[in-house]
């Protein structure tokens, strides 16, 4: 950096601009960052992104190295066809005090701060490349770089990329590299027009039994629908499942069985509610009050000869097994 001060800077320039030292001490730091992204829906331009990346202050290479005010935007607007762009600057920059401007291709001098330089620009420019290059560095802009389909589009960029690649130290060695990518910026925006949905279509309105018209006069009288029935005449009643044999012959004798109250018309079986009608009492003639035998005899002493005669029974079997043994 002292050979191309000599070269290029005036005494004037020097004491302008002195030269800021690379300090193995001073470590990279980075101060003011922000970064704010947004998505809208514009009725006139569709789905809109925005992002808005902010970055007051970065030193790099031990101080040597000074990136102020560094913005970038971006924005996507998309109807089925997105279309954007980004916006990138970098309002001051120095390397080793030298003030520069940061673009596409690189660093250039700032001929605005050093107007003796505006007649050798592009040589000091790219003299300054090679001293940055030596040291390992690549400063440039970040140009968006945008994917496209038919209704998707991806953007990246960053207001400066710093690359910084450690020089050889001999054959077989490895070499380290960093990147950097300050004030950077992305997005993705997909969007696939659609028909907008119409409004419900609803059918005439009925009115509502029960309410009142303005015009009628008197109190009004509520009516309440409901529900039509069947008519008597086509009412059928559940038919019997086909019985055959024997179990006809039972179920016709179960239903004799049964009579019906003259009173209330309630079908009941005699022998199961004393002889008497269980609504009002009414007893038939010739009723048979008495249940049946398995009605009146107690299951738990029936349970109870049964267990002692088959007990009874292995008794023997045991008894008779035992005397032709």
């Amino acid at each position: 950096m002292h050979a191309w001060r000599a070269a290029f800077f005036s005494p004037v320039d020097s004491a302008r601009y002195p030269l800021v030292a690379a300090d193995a001490s001073e470590p990279d730091s980075f101060d003011g960052a922000t970064a704010v992204g947004r998505a809208t829906l514009d009725p006139a331009r569709g789905l809109v992104l925005t992002t808005d990346t902010r970055l007051a202050r970065a030193l790099l290479g031990g101080g040597a190295i000074k990136l102020l005010g560094l913005h970038a935007t971006l924005e996507i607007t998309n109807e089925g066809k997105p279309s954007g762009g980004a916006d990138l600057s970098v309002a001051d920059a120095t390397m080793g005090g030298v003030p520069v401007r940061v673009g596409p291709d690189g660093v250039t001098v700032d001929t605005q701060k050093i107007p003796d330089l505006a007649g050798r620009a592009e040589q000091a420019s790219a003299a300054l490349g090679d001293v940055l290059a030596k040291a390992g560095f690549q400063i440039r802009e970040l140009s968006p770089k945008v994917t496209k389909s038919a209704s998707e589009e991806t953007v990246v960029a960053a207001a400066a990329m710093v690359r910084w690649e450690q020089p050889p130290t001999g054959p077989g060695v490895p070499q380290q590299a960093v990147e950097l990518r300050l004030g950077e910026v992305f997005a993705d925006s997909l969007a696939m027009p659609t028909t907008p949905l119409g409004a419900p279509k609803l059918g005439p309105v009925s009115p509502v039994s029960g309410v009142p018209s303005a015009a009628s006069a008197g109190p009004a009288v509520q009516q309440v629908q409901r529900a039509p029935t069947v008519p008597a005449a086509v009412r059928v009643k559940p038919a019997l499942p086909r019985l055959r044999g024997r179990e006809r012959g039972r179920a016709r004798a179960r239903a004799e069985r049964r009579v019906t109250c003259p009173q209330d018309r309630f079908a009941f079986a005699p022998r199961f509610t004393e002889g008497t009608c269980p609504l009002c009492g009414w007893k038939p003639e010739e009723a048979v009050a008495a249940p049946p035998l398995l009605a009146r005899v107690d299951r738990f002493w029936l349970a109870v000869i049964l267990w002692g005669a088959a007990s009874v029974l292995m008794l023997v079997l045991v008894v008779l097994a035992y005397a032709r043994g």
